[in-house]
């Protein structure tokens, strides 16, 4: 959803409250082209924004912004930790946007301590925007008016991912895995919701009030999260089966969690031991 910079409504509630993962590992982001960030796109204070460095195809490009931009939907919960969150959005060429924890509360537990970052593997038109939101249903954004922030990607595309392997995870048992997992591919997941019963509800709206994310961590690096099922924070309809990019060769470890806008909180992670599947080297 793309409204104008500071405009707030009442939305559907982006479920914050969920419980620490397997580790608690800090919720950096980590690219899918699985290299060093090239350029920082600034979003500053006074409502500037800059590159430092032409953005190029095949490149990651970290983003700093400051959370002042979006001074509405400031609430706590009870410890004293913030209920709202800021949530930033990249879409390159009008694709799927790619979504990223900018401030606020941070459901995967930990404290941010690098710059988010966004993919962008090929040329074109790289727009982004950000949204604040709270649990009580507050929401504000910083879209330009409505037009989002636009920045220009020079080069052409590269070659794409392939998949070649399917991973299912039924209602119950272990993990099937069909074909070969090489690093710089997709890897194809079908996740069945049943696996994680738990924390189900609705809201007034009729939307559920629940959201199954997983969980992709490469030589357990930086978990990467992507939706599953339930709620969807970014909009839309859940694609399934999901892919979730290889970045490196050697395991990949992988969980789910069910969380709820009520505090519900579940995991399927092989009894915390996380489904870990083996990469190739390309």
């Amino acid at each position: 959803m793309r409204k104008g910079r500071l405009a707030c409504f009442l939305a559907a509630w982006v479920p914050l409250v969920a419980c620490g993962g397997d580790d608690g590992a800090s919720a950096v982001a980590e690219g899918a082209l699985g290299r060093a960030p090239e350029a920082t796109l600034t979003f500053d204070g006074s409502h500037k924004e800059s590159a430092s460095a032409p953005l190029k195809a095949g490149s990651r490009v970290r983003i700093q912004y400051a959370p002042e931009r979006l001074p509405s939907c400031r609430s706590g919960f009870n410890d004293g930790s913030p209920a709202w969150v800021i949530t930033g959005y990249a879409s390159l060429n009008g694709g799927e946007a790619q979504s990223f924890h900018v401030a606020g509360h941070n459901a995967r537990g930990g404290s941010v301590s690098e710059l988010p970052v966004v993919d962008v593997p090929t040329g074109g038109d790289l727009a982004m925007w950000f949204q604040v939101s709270d649990r009580y249903g507050c929401s504000a954004y910083d879209s330009n008016y409505g037009q989002n922030f636009h920045f220009s990607v020079s080069g052409g595309a590269p070659t794409p991912p392939q998949v070649r392997a399917h991973a299912t995870f039924g209602p119950s048992g272990p993990v099937q895995v069909a074909g070969a997992l090489v690093a710089g591919d997709l890897l194809e997941l079908s996740y069945d919701p049943a696996r994680l019963p738990a924390c189900r509800g609705g809201l007034p709206n009729g939307l559920p009030a629940w959201t199954i994310t997983g969980f992709a961590m490469s030589n357990g690096g930086t978990p990467r999260p992507f939706h599953v099922a339930g709620f969807n924070p970014i909009g839309g309809a859940a694609t399934s089966p999901v892919r979730v990019p290889l970045t490196a060769a050697g395991d990949l470890a992988l969980w789910f969690q069910v969380t709820s806008a009520f505090g519900c909180s579940e995991y399927d992670s092989n009894g915390s031991q996380n489904y870990v599947l083996h990469v190739d080297a390309r």
